[in-house]
């Protein structure tokens, strides 16, 4: 469960420090006019498709490491009140 927890952490981590570098490199693209500017045509297309696929893997990896910490954050909701449950049960029975 520590492992997973670990897991959803690193993918969270790694998607915010993807999309931060991202972002620095379209900030640093802009000129005085707010453009981004580049040498040619086709250095914009691939800049351009390998930002936006960046973009949607690290918003996956976030939306991944979140989902996984909410199963994780019910499961032990769920263990702790079928603790809870179980004691209750067992002095029933002995009656």
């Amino acid at each position: 469960m520590e492992r997973m927890k670990l897991y959803a952490w690193i993918l969270i981590v790694a998607a915010l420090v993807i999309q931060y570098f991202i972002a620095r490199r379209r900030f640093n693209r802009r000129g005085v006019g707010g453009l981004q500017h580049y040498n040619s045509f086709e250095k914009a297309v691939v800049t351009g498709s390998l930002e936006k696929a960046g973009k949607w893997i690290s918003i996956l990896m976030l939306v991944s490491g979140l989902v996984i910490l909410l199963m994780l954050w019910t499961d032990k909701k769920l263990v702790e009140k079928n603790r809870e449950k179980v004691p209750t049960e067992q002095t029933r029975d002995s009656r």
